[in-house]
């Protein structure tokens, strides 16, 4: 038996089939790791909204039962955290007032803002 024939019954794989699948794995890893970056993203703004939804919560309170009576204001040590306050009387109803309270957070690309309403005496 020559030595071609030897090497043509080994039965393993080309340079060529080598080659194509490290493309097809090194492509499948790519759209692993965009979708793992985008998850990241995801979470990070998650994090972001249910911090604001809890700072609106607190402030909120706080503001109809008067301990704050600021109407706007920044969260202590947090750079860009703002809340803002607007009381309008709530109509048909005498001595009730509507409260919006926006909190505004730096986000990826620009501002975002979680805003909470209440009615309050």
């Amino acid at each position: 038996m020559s030595f071609r024939a030897a090497l043509r019954n080994k039965g393993g794989f080309t340079l060529l089939e080598v080659l194509a699948a490290l493309m097809v794995a090194g492509v499948a890893l790519t759209c692993v790791l965009e979708i793992e970056i985008q998850a990241q993203r995801n979470a990070g703004r998650a994090r972001a909204y249910r911090l604001a939804l809890s700072l609106a919560r607190s402030k909120l309170h706080e503001v109809v039962s008067g301990v704050e009576t600021a109407g706007s204001g920044e969260f202590p040590d947090m750079d860009g955290w703002t809340w803002s306050v607007e009381r309008a009387p709530f109509p048909g109803r005498p001595g009730i007032s509507r409260v919006v309270l926006e909190v505004r957070f730096p986000g990826g690309k620009g501002e975002r803002s979680v805003k909470l309403e209440e009615l309050a005496p």
